[in-house]
């Protein structure tokens, strides 16, 4: 886990995109793979009963915020969460 204090670059591009990005759906994505670590998207399917093509969308777009980092190994894909915890500058 990185350094709490240093800043973490999330980006989005508005507060709908925060909005849809963390919606209480997606945050239950982001606890199971937290506490549970599974080991495939498949896996991460199963465990929140959504389809498989789901989850992979959404974990592109949670990639391109940099929420979460994508780990390629042996042709199998994981999910890896490197931050629990975040707060959003609006800068205004």
């Amino acid at each position: 886990m990185l350094d709490p204090e240093l800043p973490v670059d999330i980006w989005f591009d508005s507060i709908k995109s925060v909005a849809n990005i963390l919606s209480k759906e997606n945050l239950h994505l982001l606890k199971v793979i937290v506490e549970r670590e599974p080991q495939s998207v498949t896996e991460l399917a199963k465990l929140t009963g959504r389809a498989v093509s789901n989850v992979c969308r959404t974990l592109k777009t949670m990639e391109k915020s940099n929420l979460v980092v994508i780990k390629k190994e042996f042709g199998v894909v994981i999910p890896i969460l490197e931050y629990t915890s975040f707060q959003i500058n609006l800068g205004i």
